[in-house]
C-alpha cells in the first residue's frame, strides 16, 4: 500500500527589507497597528496593589507546598515542646499535656478561620 503525499510548496521570499548590500532599508508602514497612540492609557496599578496581586499568586502557585512546610513546623514544634516537658523535674500528668496542645490547636484553628 502505497501512501501519497502533496509535494511541499515552496515560495520565494523578497529580499526587500533585509538589509541586504546595494538595497536601501525600507520605511515602516505608516498604518500599522503597532505604530498608533493608543486611545485608552492604561492606568497603573499602586506599590500595594502590585504586591497585593503578587503574592497571592504566589500563595496560589505554592500552596501545597507551604502546607507541608507549615506542617513540618507545627510537628517540630510539637517534638520540642515534649522534650521539654520531659526534662522538668516536676511530673505533669498527660491529659494537662494533652488538654494544653489541643487548647493552642483549637486557637490556631479560630485564628485561621478569622482570616480565611
Amino acid at each position: 500500500m502505497a501512501i501519497t503525499r502533496s509535494p511541499y510548496a515552496t515560495e520565494t521570499v523578497s529580499s526587500s527589507g533585509y538589509g541586504l548590500a546595494g538595497e536601501a532599508p525600507t520605511a515602516p508602514d505608516d498604518t500599522s497597528p503597532l505604530l498608533q497612540p493608543d486611545s485608552v492609557p492604561v492606568p497603573r496599578k499602586s506599590l500595594s496593589e502590585r504586591w497585593h496581586s503578587n503574592a497571592s499568586a504566589f500563595l496560589d502557585r505554592n500552596a501545597g507546598l507551604l502546607l507541608v512546610v507549615a506542617s513540618q513546623f507545627c510537628f517540630s514544634l510539637s517534638n520540642i515542646s515534649v522534650k521539654w516537658l520531659n526534662n522538668l523535674d516536676e511530673h505533669i500528668p498527660m491529659l494537662e499535656v494533652r488538654d494544653a496542645l489541643r487548647t493552642i490547636a483549637i486557637g490556631v484553628n479560630e485564628v485561621v478561620d478569622l482570616y480565611s
